[in-house]
């Protein structure tokens, strides 16, 4: 697993580069094309002191916080970590861990008083550094998945804030096993068989669930307006994925349940069933929603 942290002028870019063989063995260098003029790329980090990142946030001082992941399909006899890092890199590139005890971790964003939000496929957390050693020793659970499915990316993902000031999250088709999702007030959702996106308080209570027939949404994010989008991942065995605006008790059309295949009669993707609604645009695979106000602070 390999990776490179690179800074644009107009915003962070996150580049995940899985692993990759080729005849001769050596890596091959990302080939970048600019297609807007005035945007600039900086090399700030790359392997080996990142790897495979899977979410990013930069904070008031402008340094880079995100998850480096250790723990999603290593290779056989991997030398890295045992668990996933959060790192921090500063303005000059030094690197730091402040975390290191989380599992298929999927995503992160700052929030605020000191607080760092972490998804990992069972559950919604959050951590502190409390002592001012740049080290987190607070964790705190927030909502927790209940489930027999373990696969790492097709349970709890994608983090953002909307414009209250309230977590938004995502949780996949789960393979269609059976699950129960917790907050801290102890309100929960059961279901199986489709992904949907949930809504709750910064401190887990008051758990909601916005949206469902969704199948893997990765990346969502919330306009200054309040709108939410999110991109939703794996289309079956046929392209495309799809951009999705969630629109509050909306339905998107999938059931895992019918199966895996995309075309089952009782399974939509672009709205063609009573009751459910299309996708703004198809997109390519895995695509994340880069977050156009910035996490609030």
């Amino acid at each position: 697993m390999i990776g490179k942290i690179i800074r644009c002028s107009l915003f962070s870019v996150l580049l995940t580069l899985g692993a990759m063989s080729h005849a001769s063995g050596e890596e091959r260098a990302a080939e970048v094309k600019m297609l807007q003029p005035g945007v600039k790329l900086t090399l700030v980090t790359e392997h080996p002191d990142v790897v495979t990142p899977t979410g990013i946030d930069v904070d008031d001082r402008g340094h880079i916080w995100l998850v480096s992941s250790h723990t999603h399909f290593p290779p056989d006899e991997y030398d890295g970590p045992e668990f996933d890092e959060i790192l921090v890199f500063d303005q000059k590139g030094n690197r730091s861990v402040f975390h290191n005890a989380t599992h298929h971790t999927m995503d992160l964003e700052l929030g605020d008083d000191g607080w760092v939000y972490l998804a990992e496929r069972s559950r919604i957390l959050r951590i502190k550094d409390s002592t001012n050693d740049g080290k987190a020793d607070l964790v705190e659970d927030l909502a927790v998945l209940k489930t027999d499915a373990s696969y790492p990316h097709n349970g709890l993902a994608g983090l953002t804030w909307d414009k209250n000031g309230d977590v938004i999250f995502c949780l996949g088709e789960n393979y269609s096993k059976p699950w129960t999702l917790t907050g801290t007030d102890k309100k929960q959702f059961k279901g199986s068989s489709e992904g949907a996106v949930f809504r709750m308080k910064s401190d887990g209570s008051g758990l909601t669930r916005v949206a469902r027939g969704l199948w893997n949404p990765f990346g969502i994010c919330v306009r200054s307006n309040g709108e939410i989008f999110a991109v939703d991942n794996d289309p079956g065995e046929r392209p495309p994925c799809r951009l999705l605006q969630i629109v509050p008790g909306g339905d998107y059309g999938f059931q895992r349940k019918y199966g895996s295949e995309a075309h089952h009669p009782f399974v939509c993707w672009n709205g063609e069933l009573s009751a459910t609604l299309p996708m703004v645009h198809p997109v390519g695979e895995a695509l994340r929603l880069p977050s156009w106000d910035g996490h609030l602070n």
